[in-house]
């Protein structure tokens, strides 16, 4: 693919996003429209689309592939969190900043990005790998996100199951399983409602940004180390490595592409939640995912020419 057409792509998706950015700003959509939006996705159309991915016929040469690429998310999580903290000490971030940079460091945008960007330069085979990755994603973050915000909270299993993503993806591996075939109404119900997601999240994305004041995220530098941090030196060291120790390119590919989304939109959820820094969460994930617009198209041209 040109990289042309891959910055092409990309546009689109800015386009979307700018759509929700700019009724945000002149008012047609109000400030309550983004957790609306947000549940939208977390509960309905995410769920869906993970589910229509998961539900196609299991073939067994994709087996190992997956089992590999669920390993990687879960070495490169186990790894990030420790080395999160570590780098905020390097780094000097303290206080009430080192959970939203430490964040930012670990977790990056898969819910809202990693499936429309996955679908559109490398297709279905990369979007399961992207949803394989993003079960563990699930976990890692309801797990860590918590004790990262507040030494007093802790993993909570139900809080796993009852996490809509979640179910789906299990109900996915299960259908997958077991060959389910869903009538014809209900599977192009579902898959009407996924195809919602990558307009909605670029619109949320947008509804976010348009609350950011863009002049203080610019002159912050430890948000810039961050941002360099997130998208160009984590996919680059882990694609070098994943190759290196799997000598499969696609899962290198695959890896690269998920740790050079931006900071997870998810961040400024949580801080919010937590009583964290709402303004320095939502810094995070505009600085990222602008930069990300420049970013994505040449990390996507280095790995398809790699």
């Amino acid at each position: 693919m040109s990289f042309s057409l891959i910055f092409m792509r990309v546009m689109m998706l800015t386009a979307m996003m700018l759509v929700g950015y700019i009724s945000a700003k002149t008012g047609v959509l109000k400030e309550n429209a983004a957790p609306a939006i947000s549940s939208l996705i977390m509960n309905i159309s995410l769920p869906c689309n993970v589910f229509v991915i998961m539900l196609q016929p299991l073939d067994k040469e994709l087996l190992p592939s997956a089992a590999a690429i669920a390993l990687i998310a879960v070495i490169f999580y186990a790894v990030s969190i420790p080395a999160s903290s570590l780098y905020c000490r390097l780094a000097g971030i303290k206080d009430g900043a080192k959970p939203l940079h430490r964040c930012s460091f670990i977790f990056s945008n898969v819910a809202f990005m990693g499936l429309p960007i996955a679908g559109a330069f490398f297709g279905s085979r990369a979007l399961f790998f992207v949803t394989i990755w993003n079960i563990v994603f699930l976990v890692f973050y309801l797990a860590a996100a918590p004790a990262i915000f507040s030494s007093g909270n802790s993993f909570r299993f139900k809080d796993l199951i009852k996490n809509p993503p979640m179910a789906a993806s299990l109900a996915g591996l299960l259908g997958m399983a077991f060959s389910l075939t869903l009538p014809a109404v209900i599977s192009e119900s579902l898959t009407m409602l996924a195809a919602m997601m990558t307009p909605l999240s670029m619109i949320f994305i947008g509804l976010t940004l348009a609350k950011v004041d863009l002049r203080t995220a610019f002159g912050n530098s430890r948000i810039w180390l961050t941002t360099f941090m997130r998208l160009v030196l984590l996919p680059l060291l882990f694609f070098f490595l994943v190759r290196f120790f799997t000598k499969n390119q696609e899962l290198a590919t695959v890896t690269a592409l998920i740790l050079g989304l931006p900071v997870a939109v998810l961040t400024s959820i949580y801080a919010e939640k937590y009583g964290a820094d709402v303004v320095l969460a939502s810094q995070l994930v505009f600085l990222s995912t602008v930069v990300s617009m420049l970013t994505l198209p040449l990390l996507v041209y280095f790995l398809q020419s790699y």
